[in-house]
């Protein structure tokens, strides 16, 4: 099992509720396609930068957010941090979705607003698509936790990076005893 870092960097009005309902979202929505999940999880780096190549014309050090978020795997654990808080949410799934299958009725952005599918996207109401791609179905296991009680300083640290994720099972002490702090603080109080 490893432990991930994943900011909520594209959309956050949608890819909240989305998380809340079960669902940890990526941008990258210009690659969408079942052929870029398997090929990652068989690890063909050649096929992943010649996709971007041929989408985006270049081979961005960015691609490293995607390629980590498809690599994440069932039984992994994902630190999301919020404004001052953080979630801790465990993957469920042997392997990613497109966004489009991550779709469900009734899903809103923050401000209420529909969202609808059209083939792989979610569109907004006012007919603009949301530049997500990919989604991983988790079980949000602890959510809102505030970073400043029951963070230690390196997690605190790590939680600070500026890439979209990272796997930060080095911390895996420290993140284990923030949550057994937090489990403990929720029973008795």
């Amino acid at each position: 099992m490893n432990y991930w870092l994943h900011r909520i960097s594209h959309h956050p009005e949608l890819s909240y509720p989305l998380l809340e309902n079960g669902y940890l979202s990526i941008g990258f929505s210009d690659m969408i396609n079942n052929e870029i999940i398997d090929k990652v999880l068989l690890d063909d780096w050649d096929y992943f930068n010649e996709l971007f190549q041929m989408t985006w014309s270049s081979i961005p050090k960015t691609r490293f957010n995607l390629w980590n978020f498809l690599k994440m795997a069932k039984g992994d654990l994902v630190i999301v941090p919020s404004w001052g808080t953080f979630f801790v949410c465990q993957i469920k799934e042997e392997r990613p979705v497109k966004i489009g299958d991550a779709f469900f009725d009734g899903l809103k952005t923050w401000q209420g607003m529909p969202v609808t599918r059209h083939e792989d996207r979610l569109i907004s109401e006012s007919g603009n698509t949301f530049d997500l791609g990919f989604a991983w179905s988790v079980n949000v296991l602890y959510k809102h936790i505030p970073r400043a009680k029951f963070a230690d300083s390196k997690l605190t640290s790590r939680m600070k990076i500026r890439q979209t994720n990272a796997n930060i099972s080095d911390l895996k002490e420290n993140i284990e005893s923030s949550i057994k702090s937090w489990i403990l603080w929720k029973e008795i109080s």
